[in-house]
């Protein structure tokens, strides 16, 4: 992978963590600390998983197990 394709993964990555982010915020209104640094942590297929899980429970505690 060359350093541009990096650089696009890289920022694209930062976008879904941002979106889901705000998702979160948008539903729940407070999303506790350890929440965030999961998110920001996060692999491309965790980011996924979560984003499907957000639309179909109820919970973070469902969302994030």
């Amino acid at each position: 992978m060359t350093g541009a394709e990096q650089l696009v993964q890289g920022e694209r990555l930062k976008g879904e963590r941002a979106m889901l982010t705000k998702q979160l915020h948008w539903r729940f209104e407070e999303v506790p600390a350890h929440v965030i640094e999961r998110i920001e942590r996060a692999n491309p297929a965790e980011l996924e998983r979560w984003a499907e899980r957000l639309i179909k429970n109820d919970t973070l505690e469902q969302i994030f197990s």
